[in-house]
């Protein structure tokens, strides 16, 4: 059961790991002087690029808009506003952004990257995939054409091209594509941190957890200062039974970035996910705040979050509380059978039998191999 938890981290979750399209674009070497208002646009765009690298959204949104403001066809402006609306998730406005850059710089691989990614990134966060359902297909095609260009890509778009047409097919659920292009991705960029804990999750995914330990340990070593992956490392040595090394992996990373709804969660998740029952108990409720300040932070983006935080409901008998968060959980990835299966618990519990059943069968729909569903089902018995 632990593997089947992290499966949804791979689209879910993409867009925090979606580094590699701004590899050919360097950080700022030297920290832009912001105490007087920039006057040109090239100061506009230095200042741009460095709020961009801070994830300062907002802020780098308006430096953006500000130099194309200034200079309407710049292309480097136009690039960082659809990337920047694609953060945003503004992403109808960066599929137009990324457009009018397509026609400005038709032979620039960074632009059918980008657009790709805003392809999988809209359709990974909307509620209603149906309407959304051909943008991964059209991601794809934005992939195949940067790959078709002539000069070639260098080696470094090439691998962004493996990389995102990797977390294109794990969208897809074709683990067997998404593992070999993220082999390819690692083949030309080996000490890439990018490259190299993408890579990881798939292997993990795949079920090959000492390959995706080897290949985030030295993700984690390669870039120290990336303290996301240091995260999703310490996240998968708890669920491989190192807790003492996750928990100061993650601890690291929380250090890091003691702001970043991600690693608030996982290292709620981890002291969660504690071997010896009477430590996990006591960690219930430093587990319940991190997790919380984690979806307070970012609502929509983690339905992982909501799970333990109805798992640890449902530990404390708390029906009512432990249906409210994973019905969330469920409405935002509700493909995944354990979130169904603990959410049947949770209604079950409250005494609604007939919603509990249609929750384990979606269960076992999602996963025929989940036998705490199946066996939940059979003590419902029919109808």
């Amino acid at each position: 059961m632990k593997q089947r938890l992290l499966l949804s981290l791979l689209v879910v979750g993409a867009p925090m790991w979606m580094g590699m399209a701004a590899l050919a674009q360097k950080p700022p070497t030297t920290t832009p002087v912001t105490s007087q208002k920039p006057t040109d646009a090239k100061q506009y765009l230095t200042l741009a690029k460095y709020y961009y690298y801070l994830a300062q959204y907002d802020s780098a949104y308006y430096a953006f808009r500000r130099v194309l403001d200034i200079e309407p066809r710049n292309n480097d402006a136009l690039l960082g506003l659809g990337r920047t609306q694609n953060r945003l998730r503004l992403y109808p406005a960066s599929i137009d952004t990324l457009k009018i850059l397509l026609q400005n710089d038709p032979k620039n691989p960074s632009v059918y990257i980008a657009l790709a990614q805003t392809y999988k990134d809209q359709y990974s966060a909307s509620d209603d995939r149906d309407i959304v359902k051909s943008n991964l297909d059209e991601a794809l095609k934005m992939l195949q054409s940067a790959e078709s260009l002539n000069p070639a890509p260098s080696t470094t778009n090439l691998a962004a091209i493996y990389n995102e047409r990797a977390l294109l097919y794990a969208a897809k659920d074709d683990d067997k594509k998404a593992l070999e292009a993220a082999q390819k991705a690692a083949a030309l960029l080996p000490e890439n941190s990018d490259v190299l804990s993408n890579l990881g999750r798939l292997l993990y995914k795949t079920g090959d957890t000492k390959g995706a330990l080897e290949a985030l340990k030295k993700a984690s070593a390669t870039n120290p200062k990336d303290a996301l992956t240091k995260a999703f490392y310490g996240k998968l040595l708890v669920l491989s039974g190192d807790q003492k090394t996750g928990i100061a992996e993650l601890s690291s990373a929380l250090r890091q970035s003691p702001k970043n709804a991600y690693i608030i969660g996982q290292y709620g998740v981890a002291r969660y996910l504690d071997p010896v029952e009477a430590t996990r108990k006591a960690n219930l409720d430093d587990s319940k705040k991190f997790l919380e300040t984690a979806i307070k932070a970012d609502p929509l983006r983690y339905p992982e979050f909501y799970y333990y935080l109805g798992r640890i409901s449902l530990d404390g008998k708390d029906c009512k509380t432990a249906k409210t968060h994973l019905a969330k959980s469920v409405a935002l990835e509700p493909q995944l059978a354990d979130y169904r299966y603990q959410f049947g618990r949770a209604l079950d519990l409250c005494g609604d039998r007939s919603a509990a059943r249609t929750q384990y069968q979606a269960a076992v729909k999602f996963d025929p191999a989940l036998k705490e569903a199946k066996d939940a089902l059979d003590k419902l018995g029919n109808p």
